[in-house]
């Protein structure tokens, strides 16, 4: 009987260390694949599921507008921001809205959906909607 306990124990416990080492191995992965800062612009790294809400303290109650000076002063007029699965660019010069509005606009075209999420943490910020007739809303400088 004790026998059998036994090798139930070392079952239990190889089939632990192979799920730990899969999770381990698909969290690496993921992380990887899709929650890594793009390209050259500077920005804090994104954590997994909830990009960078917990680094900079919004979880804990941090104004994302604070946040996102506190950032401009750290990382310069462009960098990057993740709110959980959503990337985002953040510009800070006129001359970066100029650029995005009449240079390449259909370029950084959203979706109705993501502007919804977009306009709770900035209210006053520069919107553009996919469509046939394109709106441009909420320009504040």
């Amino acid at each position: 009987m004790l026998q059998v306990y036994e090798s139930l124990s070392r079952t239990m416990l190889l089939i632990f260390i192979l799920l730990a080492t899969l999770i381990t191995y698909a969290y690496m992965i993921i992380k990887q694949r899709y929650f890594k800062l793009r390209g050259n612009i500077p920005g804090l790294e994104p954590q997994l599921f909830i990009g960078n809400l917990w680094q900079t303290n919004v979880v804990s109650g941090e104004s994302l507008y604070n946040v996102w000076i506190k950032n401009h002063r750290i990382y310069g007029d462009i960098y990057q921001y993740w709110i959980g699965f959503n990337h985002f660019y953040v510009f800070n010069k006129l001359e970066h809205a100029i650029h995005i509005l009449y240079e390449c606009g259909s370029k950084y075209e959203r979706t109705e959906t993501a502007l919804l999420m977009f306009r709770s943490f900035q209210p006053n910020g520069l919107e553009t909607v996919k469509g046939k007739d394109k709106i441009i809303s909420l320009f504040d400088l």
